[in-house]
């Protein structure tokens, strides 16, 4: 006999985990979806594509890693937000 509160610290695990992989997509599937085709990449282009070509087709490493690193830092941002929010809101708290 499973209750909610028994498993609430693990679904505030889950979630502030969850919140950490809020802006990854799955890379290689877009990118074989696109192809060579570059019509595509007008709508069906994400972060991690971008910055593919941005960075290897482009070769233009310094943007591509600058946004790289922002897109780190927003989902850390995102990450340690959740865990404010998990830590006011129970009393078994977040992550750290």
């Amino acid at each position: 006999h499973i209750t909610v509160p028994g498993i609430m610290p693990v679904v505030i695990i889950m979630l502030i985990l969850r919140v950490g992989g809020l802006l990854s997509v799955d890379f290689y599937q877009i990118l074989i979806l696109m192809g060579g085709d570059a019509s595509l990449g007008e709508v069906g282009d994400v972060i991690q594509t971008w910055v593919y070509r941005t960075g290897f087709q482009q070769m233009n490493m310094s943007l591509a890693t600058a946004v790289g690193l922002f897109q780190g830092v927003i989902g850390f941002v995102l990450v340690w937000l959740a865990n404010k929010v998990a830590n006011r809101f129970s009393e078994s708290g977040g992550l750290w």
